[in-house]
C-alpha cells in the first residue's frame, strides 16, 4: 500500500476521513493490521467530490408534513449537531442547510427538543418517558454509555435490518458500531457522520511547538517520525522529561516551571488505553466478546501509565487542576480533537499529535474514542410505519452532512486549518481514521465498571493490575454471560 504523500493531500480532504479503522483484537491483545492515515490507498473512486455522493432512497419518498422530535442534551456542543441558525458561522450555515434539504425533500418537519444540561439527567428522563410507553420523541441522541445500558432495558428499537437504513453507504461508522453490538444482528446504537461528537472526543495530544523547537528542534520532524510509524510511550516520556525546566529555581516542580506534560484527569486513561493497543475483549467463534484484558501486554502497559502520571519527573497530574498548557507553560496536553476549539485567545503556537504506540512492535495508530458521545437511538415507542419514516430521515441526514457538513465541522469548527502544513494534515488524518473502541468499554457500567478500572490504579497510583483485576475476574464475566444471553434472546 501507498503512504500518503504531499500531493495526495488536497485528496484526502474529500475522503471519507471519518470512517473508523477499529478492528477485532489478536490473542495477543493487540488489534488486527488495519490500514491507517500513513497507509491508505487512494484510487480515482474515493477522490470523487464527497458533495455529489448519491443515496439510495427513493425519489419520490414524502412524509405529508410529518414532525420529528428529538430528543439531546441541553449543551450546544451537542445541540448543534441538531439544529442551527444560518448564523454566517460556515458550520452553523451548514447544519441549518441539512436540515432545510432534508426538510423539503422528505416533506418533515424538525422539532429539536433540548434536555437537562447533564447527561445523566437528560437520559434518566428520557429513559423514563420511554419505559412509561410516553411516546413524547422520535430520536434519541444520547450519551454513549447511558444508552448501553438502556438497551438492556429494551428502550431502543433492532436497527438491524430496518427500511431506508443503509450501512454500506460511507456515511456510517460500521466499524465503530460493531463495537456497540453485543451481537451482529442487534444495531440499537447508530454512529456516522451525523455523530459529530465522536470526531469531538477522539484522543489526541497536543504539543508546544516554541518549546519543543527550543529543547528538541524541528517540530516538523516529529511529525514525520510518527508518520515513520515509530512515536512511542517511551518517546513520549523521555520527552517529558527532558523538557521540564525549573524555573523560579527552588528545586520543586510547580506551578511557575515549564513541565513535560500536563494530566488533569484519571479518566482521560480511558482513551490512552485504546491508544497502546490494549484490548478489553475479542469476539469468539459465534461473534460474542469474550474477555482478554488480563495479559502481559496490559501488565507492562499500567506499569509504564502509572510512571508517566506519578513518577517522571517532567509530569504534573492533578484532577482538575490548572491548565499548564494554555499558559504556554506544559510540552504536552492530552485531550480530544475538541480540544484546539478550546484554547481561544491563548497565544501557544500548538501542533497535534495522536497518541503513541505503547512499543515499536506495535503495528498501528489507535485512538480512543471516549463514552460521552451522542449516538442515535429510535425508542420502542415508534411503530414500525413511523420507525421506517425516522430511518429515512437519519439516512438523509448522515448523507447530507457526509456530503455537506464534515469538511466545514473539520476545518472550521475544530479550527484544524492546516497551518502547518501537509506534514499536520496528515497527522490529523491519522487520528481520525483509527478512532475506536471495544464492546467492554461501551457497556462497562452493565459490567462491573471494568471499562474504567484502570482510572482507578491510576488515580491510587498503584501499579499492580493483576491483583486488582482479579478481584473483578469472576463477576466480570458472570456479568458478560448474562449481557450476551440477553442479545441471543429472540
Amino acid at each position: 500500500m501507498k503512504r500518503i504523500t504531499a500531493s495526495l493531500l488536497t485528496a484526502l480532504i474529500l475522503l471519507p476521513i471519518f470512517s473508523s479503522c477499529s478492528s477485532e483484537p489478536s490473542g495477543e491483545n493487540l488489534p488486527a493490521d488495519t490500514t491507517t492515515a500513513q497507509e491508505t490507498v487512494v484510487t480515482s473512486e474515493e477522490t470523487t467530490d464527497r458533495s455529489q455522493t448519491k443515496d439510495n432512497l427513493p425519489q419520490d419518498l414524502a412524509f405529508d408534513g410529518e414532525e420529528i422530535r428529538f430528543a439531546c442534551r441541553g449543551v450546544e456542543l451537542f445541540a448543534r449537531e441538531l439544529t442551527a441558525e444560518d448564523s454566517g458561522d460556515v458550520v452553523d450555515s451548514a447544519i441549518y442547510n441539512r436540515n432545510l434539504a432534508v426538510a423539503e425533500r422528505l416533506g418533515i418537519t424538525f422539532n429539536v427538543i433540548q434536555g437537562d444540561s447533564n447527561q445523566a439527567v437528560y437520559m434518566d428522563n428520557v429513559r423514563a418517558t420511554i419505559l412509561a410507553q410516553v411516546p413524547d420523541y422520535d430520536v434519541i441522541a444520547g450519551a454513549q454509555y447511558k444508552a448501553a445500558q438502556m438497551v438492556l432495558e429494551n428502550c431502543f428499537r433492532n436497527l438491524a435490518d430496518e427500511k431506508y437504513l443503509d450501512f454500506e453507504q460511507p456515511w456510517w461508522d460500521t466499524d465503530y458500531m460493531e463495537n456497540l453490538s453485543v451481537a451482529p444482528n442487534r444495531v440499537y446504537m447508530l454512529a456516522g457522520d451525523l455523530t459529530l461528537s465522536k470526531i469531538d472526543w477522539t484522543s489526541a495530544l497536543y504539543f508546544n511547538k516554541s518549546i519543543y523547537l527550543d529543547r528538541f528542534g524541528d517540530p516538523d520532524e516529529l511529525y514525520q517520525t510518527i508518520l515513520d510509524g515509530k512515536w512511542t510511550l517511551d518517546m513520549l516520556a523521555n520527552l517529558c522529561a527532558e523538557a521540564y525546566q525549573d524555573l523560579n529555581g527552588d528545586g520543586a516542580k510547580d506551578e511557575s516551571d515549564i513541565l513535560g506534560m500536563y494530566l488533569n484527569g484519571s479518566d482521560q486513561t480511558d482513551r490512552i488505553t485504546f491508544a497502546m493497543g490494549i484490548r478489553y475483549s475479542e469476539r469468539d467463534e459465534n461473534g460474542y466478546p469474550k474477555m482478554i484484558f488480563n495479559n502481559e501486554r496490559t501488565v507492562r502497559y499500567v506499569e509504564n501509565i502509572t510512571k508517566l502520571f506519578h513518577e517522571n519527573a517532567g509530569t504534573s497530574y492533578k484532577e482538575r487542576g490548572p491548565d499548564h498548557f494554555k499558559s504556554g507553560l506544559s510540552l504536552f496536553t492530552c485531550g480530544s480533537l475538541y480540544t484546539a476549539s478550546t484554547f481561544g485567545d491563548s497565544e501557544v503556537d500548538y501542533g497535534i499529535l495522536p497518541w503513541p504506540k505503547l512499543d515499536a512492535e506495535q503495528e498501528e495508530y489507535y485512538s480512543g474514542v471516549q463514552d460521552n458521545i451522542a449516538l442515535y437511538m429510535i425508542p420502542v415507542t415508534a411503530d414500525d410505519s413511523r420507525a421506517n419514516m425516522l430511518c429515512a430521515v437519519l439516512e438523509a441526514m448522515c448523507a447530507e452532512n457526509y456530503r455537506n457538513v464534515i469538511r466545514a465541522y473539520y476545518e472550521t469548527a475544530l479550527k484544524f486549518k492546516y497551518s502547518d502544513g501537509e506534514l499536520y494534515s496528515s497527522i490529523v488524518d491519522l487520528i481520525h481514521n483509527s478512532a475506536t473502541t471495544d464492546i467492554i468499554y461501551v457497556y462497562s457500567y452493565s459490567l462491573n465498571n471494568i471499562g474504567t478500572l484502570l482510572r482507578t490504579i491510576v488515580k491510587s497510583n498503584n501499579p499492580n493490575f493483576v491483583s486488582l483485576y482479579q478481584e473483578y475476574d469472576k463477576a466480570v464475566n458472570v456479568s458478560l454471560d448474562k449481557l450476551i444471553a440477553y442479545f441471543k434472546e429472540p
